[in-house]
């Protein structure tokens, strides 16, 4: 998945790196934005760095993940984004295997 930060194209996928960055993501929080709609945007701030900061020699700033959210939000696709990045990091092999792993237990 590609998007445009600050006039560039920038690939969002889920690595080892980005584990780093979404170490406060809590899982259940997902399945509350049903009933908590405002939590979307910490979610989504979470998941966008994670995804932003694959690559351990880039960096990008929650300044930056929070003015494109800014821009998301107000284009009324937040709940999209989400959406895609859940599907990148369900498709992620962290996640195939955390899950293959949480199977086995």
């Amino acid at each position: 998945m590609n998007i445009k930060l600050n006039g560039n194209d920038v690939t969002l996928e889920y690595t080892f790196n980005s584990l780093r960055y979404m170490e406060d993501l809590d899982i259940t929080d997902l399945a509350e934005i049903g009933n908590k709609p405002f939590k979307i945007f910490s979610t989504a701030e979470l998941l966008l760095m994670g995804a932003l900061n694959s690559n351990k020699n880039a960096r990008f700033t929650v300044g930056q993940a929070s003015t494109y959210l800014e821009e998301v939000a107000n284009d009324g696709e937040i709940y999209e984004l989400v959406g895609r990045l859940i599907g990148l990091l369900e498709e992620s092999s962290f996640f195939k295997n955390l899950t293959k792993e949480k199977k086995a237990k």
